[in-house]
């Protein structure tokens, strides 16, 4: 066998054994989608407008997410508001990558995002080097 033949032949054997190496994917979590009269609930808010009742409350600022950790019932619909103070270190929005969503975060006023979260483990949020995850309890 020509010896240029052996590292494609090393990978396809070697390719079913990494696959195996993954480890389990956590179950997956989806956005909750606003109900038809709530067509705002990914809006900027106006400054001083209340939060909904049950709304968590999350600042961006200086130090990243504030809080960084927030438990949740597994399976809950969780409204997160963020706040994103106008000096804040990183970008300008959150992503929650499992979900595939991205919000704007514009300087100085608070977004709401709805999700549903896991039926177990984490998910987690991001903005820049800023981290922080919904933690099922």
């Amino acid at each position: 066998m020509p010896r240029a033949l052996l590292p494609a032949l090393a990978a396809l054997l070697l390719a079913p054994l990494a696959a195996c190496q993954k480890p389990e994917p956590m179950t997956p979590a989806v956005e909750a989608h606003a109900a038809s009269g709530e067509e705002g609930v990914h809006e900027p808010r106006q400054p001083g407008a209340p939060l909904p009742s049950g709304a968590l409350r999350v600042a961006l600022g200086a130090q990243g997410f504030e809080p960084a950790r927030l438990p949740v019932k597994a399976g809950q619909a969780v409204q997160l508001a963020f706040h994103r103070e106008a000096a804040a270190r990183c970008g300008d929005r959150v992503v929650f990558p499992a979900l595939k969503l991205e919000r704007p975060l514009p300087a100085g006023q608070t977004v709401l995002v709805q999700v549903l979260a896991p039926t177990r483990g984490e998910l987690a949020f991001s903005c820049g080097a800023a981290h922080g995850a919904l933690v099922v309890e």
